[in-house]
């Protein structure tokens, strides 16, 4: 006994809601995010002794 298959009704999503709200988002954490200064980035290597000379 052969299944007869059904149409498969397809559908269109609009996409302008979905970009409106992704750039407010991305508006939204611009503006209220928090940037480091130049003196909070800058970072202090501590420089260790090698504790064996290398030979070459």
């Amino acid at each position: 006994m052969a299944k007869i298959k059904k149409k498969r009704v397809g559908f269109v999503i609009d996409m302008t809601p979905l970009v409106d709200i992704t750039f407010l988002l991305l508006t939204f954490f611009m503006f209220t995010a928090k940037f480091k200064t130049q003196a909070e980035s800058e970072q202090k290597f501590i420089r260790r002794r090698c504790p064996k000379k290398i030979l070459q």
